[in-house]
């Protein structure tokens, strides 16, 4: 019998990767940006922002009904400005800038972490998480 196995026959290493995929996490949306925003060349970046809700609209080109979130920036976002946390909703999850993407541009869609909750949003897991678990362009951009 293999000590490090539980009673159901899994590895301590199972185990681990099963509870650290099904840890919640941050509620997450997407929003398009309320303006241009800088990106810093060093390093990923979360943005502190307010949430405005834009109501439905009717999609010309198709039967749809379009409805957004658009994240505005709280200002300077300098460690000194924890006020700004106070008036945010949530947290802009940005890419490390480049010469290609020196900046996010107004208009352009990210991912937004909630800092409180709002009804009817489903928790995401790790394993669910778009921030966490990025596509492969998004990845390359995080780096």
């Amino acid at each position: 019998v293999d000590a490090s196995a539980d009673s159901h026959g899994d590895s301590v290493d199972a185990r681990v990767d099963r509870i650290v995929s099904n840890a919640t996490v941050h509620v997450e949306v997407q929003a398009k940006l309320g303006q241009t925003i800088q990106l810093d060349p060093e390093r990923p970046e979360y943005h502190r922002c307010r949430l405005v809700w834009t109501p439905p609209q009717h999609d010309s080109s198709s039967s749809s009904l379009l409805t957004s979130w658009t994240a505005i920036s709280t200002g300077t976002q300098r460690s000194s400005r924890l006020a700004s946390l106070r008036d945010a909703d949530g947290l802009i999850v940005l890419p490390r800038g480049t010469d290609q993407q020196p900046e996010a541009k107004k208009g352009e869609e990210y991912t937004v972490l909630l800092l409180r909750p709002f009804a009817g949003f489903p928790t995401p897991t790790v394993a669910t998480s778009r921030h966490l678990n990025p596509t492969t362009s998004q990845k390359d951009s995080l780096r």
